[in-house]
């Protein structure tokens, strides 16, 4: 199975305000062997799979079929770590027997899955790390054998896609802790045309010369993920609305320099505290002129905007400083309700959006912004690397990116968001 259950944290409404944690990735079914050298590692290590196994002397030709796909499928998620160096990373699988729906791969069905996986770590090929009912969900890695052995491939990309995946996401919180489980709903106008957009954006990126550290890589299949309160609620396409599924949007801000796009190195570009401009535009106030992230005494910029996107995402006052706030040497003066009190008063024009969920709106309205954005510089043959607020784009196309970042906010909001490019190599006195 594929995504079945994420935190607020890590998906669908994550206020983005870490990015150098660890990149954990989710298992993909439609992933597959694309290079004639991965192809040929699946198949060596298929068959050593079948020569350690006991079988009957008679078995079923699907069945035999079904254990090589799904051997190909575990060693091209590997594989995805591999090719962007992500050596501390791992796959996130989800090992739960549930009905299928329009999110799996028939031929990935979980009993197999599992018994190749188990499979894969007897023969020393990678590492596991089983789950807990209803916690952590089971992990693998490569092996030392499995990371050296691919090291040998050569040029990539080495990884592709079978047919087929839905690019439109949708799940239901299911438990207090906001813990989320996709959700099946059936197909309308709405859906078909987000779909679409989806699909002409990775098109786009399909065609596109993708580069880590000089590596060629593929390119990633985006999907948009939204969210509903309740697995019974009406099936709305209305809140979080986010693009996922790029390999770069959760590569630590050190390393994104290292990626080029169409050969050349990238200008990353972002919509200024498009949040908190978000949040005035939904509550009908003139977007603010100056910095909304700076202006509280004895709180640093970064400080203010975790504090904001928290109180945006939550419900209720805020009654515990978030951790990552904690972690950026915040002066113990600072309670919880100190805090809460200081956000309102800097924004008291959005106070109202504070501490009711706010933010899965605003999540929506970004969506829309970015994937408008995208789809205009797709059909302008301009391959875009979006991350929720902002895109990376190839230098010499850093002007019409920001032009259509502009546009696009102006046709939606009737106003433009400022649009910055920030550096991307590390500061050498940092």
């Amino acid at each position: 199975m594929s995504i079945h259950e994420h935190s607020l944290a890590t998906s669908d409404g994550g206020t983005g305000a870490s990015e150098d944690k660890i990149w954990d990735l989710p298992h993909d079914p439609y992933l597959k062997p694309l290079s004639p050298a991965l192809c040929s590692l699946a198949e060596t290590i298929f068959e050593e799979v079948e020569a350690s196994s006991p079988h009957p002397k008679r078995r079923r030709r699907d069945a035999t079929e079904r254990k090589r796909i799904v051997v190909g499928n575990i060693l091209a998620n590997l594989a995805t770590l591999h090719e962007t160096g992500n050596l501390r990373g791992s796959i996130i699988l989800d090992m739960r027997n549930t009905q299928q729906t329009r999110y799996d791969r028939r031929e990935v069905a979980t009993p197999v899955l599992r018994e190749m996986v188990s499979a894969l770590g007897r023969l020393g090929w990678l590492e596991r790390k089983a789950g807990e009912y209803h916690r952590v969900r089971t992990s693998i890695r490569p092996s030392i054998k499995l990371w050296t052995t691919m090291g040998g491939l050569g040029d990539g990309p080495h990884v592709g896609r079978a047919p087929s995946a839905e690019t439109i996401i949708l799940k239901a919180v299911v438990s207090k802790q906001r813990i989320k489980a996709l959700v099946d709903y059936t197909d309308t106008k709405e859906t078909r045309r987000l779909r679409s957009e989806v699909e002409e954006i990775n098109a786009c990126l399909a065609g596109a010369d993708i580069r880590f550290d000089g590596r060629p890589v593929a390119s990633s299949f985006l999907t948009r993920h939204f969210l509903i309160e309740d697995r019974d609620a009406p099936r709305r396409f209305d809140k979080v609305g986010r693009l996922y599924g790029g390999w770069w949007q959760n590569l630590p801000r050190g390393q994104r320099h290292l990626i080029t796009l169409e050969g050349e190195e990238l200008a990353d570009l972002d919509f200024k505290a498009a949040f908190a401009r978000l949040a005035y535009w939904q509550a009908g106030s003139p977007l603010p002129e100056d910095d909304p992230y700076s202006g509280v005494v004895g709180l640093r910029r970064d400080q203010v905007k975790i504090a904001v996107l928290a109180m945006l995402c939550r419900k209720g006052p805020m009654k515990r400083l978030p951790e990552d706030l904690a972690k950026t040497g915040l002066d113990r003066s600072w309670s919880a309700s100190k805090m809460d009190a200081a956000i309102r008063s800097r924004h008291a024009p959005i106070a109202s959006q504070f501490g009711c969920m706010a933010g899965l709106d605003l999540m929506a309205l970004e969506g829309n912004i970015l994937v408008a954005t995208l789809l205009d510089l797709a059909r302008q043959g301009v391959p875009a690397l979006g991350i929720h607020d902002g895109l990376m784009v190839a230098k010499s196309r850093r002007q019409q990116a920001r032009a259509a970042m502009e546009d696009a906010s102006r046709k939606l909001l009737g106003v433009a968001l400022p649009v910055a490019e920030k550096p991307l190599k590390p500061s050498l006195s940092g």
